[in-house]
């Protein structure tokens, strides 16, 4: 007899709904890592302060058509911040040797000292992520930080946009913030207090996450319904009733159909596999009326 092929929805239903388990998970995990390591360096909803981070990358520059941004790449196991700073805006309040010291110590990957690339462990691609948010055309930003979330992949993000502030002398008298992406709550440092969490999506992070969660919760779930029924199977079989539904099989002789669900035991009772095959297998009728 030719095996029966499942249809369509059989094998999709199972697809999307792993698929969306892993979005909700990966979002879940995401903001519950937004809120346990904010951004904002004070400390999270728990009391304690922010992981320490480490630097994914020396700090570099790049060449752009508005004219170099310096870019410094940080984070942990559950989030990284990208860090852009316009030179061309930073150049306003920078004297000559500020200037002079930049050069140095935001160098051109072509020309980071090698000792430095050693603590980085030699790193080859020097780019910035494509979920970063990039300045503005012109650009008048300080700094752009773009702070991302999630795990194994990033997943949801937020930015925000540091502005000078400038006296009416001409003179820089700090920065002023302007938030996309984040749910906030309250503004400045606020205790223990649930302060911002990240909204805006990065699809690509979402769907690799989505993926490779729904993969392995649906491995979890095949696996763990495989060990079930091998254990209530051998159950079944110590008792004497078919190892496929339970029925009792008192008075058959070995080898012969359930008449419950057609299933033929094994000639032996040592193992614990189960002939099981609806399609291929004869079935006996039901002792059911």
């Amino acid at each position: 007899m030719s095996r029966r092929i499942l249809p369509i929805r059989h094998i999709l239903f199972p697809v999307v709904v792993g698929l969306a388990v892993g979005a909700v998970i990966s979002v879940g995990t995401a903001l519950v890592a937004a809120a346990l390591r904010p951004a904002d360096g004070w400390p999270n909803i728990l009391g304690a302060g922010p992981a320490q981070s480490r630097g994914v990358l020396p700090q570099f520059r790049v060449r752009t058509g508005q004219g170099d941004v310096v870019v410094f790449i940080h984070g942990g196991p559950v989030y990284t911040s990208v860090t852009l700073t316009p030179l061309w805006v930073e150049d306003a309040i920078m004297d000559d040797e500020q200037r002079a010291a930049g050069e140095e110590y935001w160098p051109y990957p072509e020309n980071i000292r090698p000792d430095v690339l050693a603590l980085f462990g030699h790193p080859t691609r020097f780019e910035i992520p494509l979920w970063a948010t990039r300045w503005s055309e012109p650009s008048k930003e300080e700094q752009i930080i773009t702070t991302a979330w999630g795990w194994p992949w990033r997943c949801l993000a937020g930015t925000e946009r540091k502005f000078l502030v400038w006296k009416s002398d001409g003179a820089s008298q700090g920065t002023r913030s302007e938030f996309s992406g984040y749910w906030l709550h309250g503004s400045g440092p606020a205790g223990t207090r649930l302060r911002q969490l990240p909204l805006r999506v990065i699809p690509a992070g979402l769907a690799a996450d989505a993926l490779a969660v729904g993969t392995a919760a649906g491995i979890v779930v095949v696996l763990g319904k495989a060990t079930l029924r091998r254990v209530r199977a051998g159950i079944h079989r110590r008792h004497g009733r078919c190892p496929a539904c339970g029925y009792e099989r008192q008075g058959l002789t070995l080898g012969a159909l359930c008449p419950e669900c057609g299933a033929r035991a094994p000639a032996a009772t040592t193992g614990d596999e189960v002939l099981h095959d609806s399609a291929t297998h004869e079935r006996a009728p039901s002792s059911r009326g």
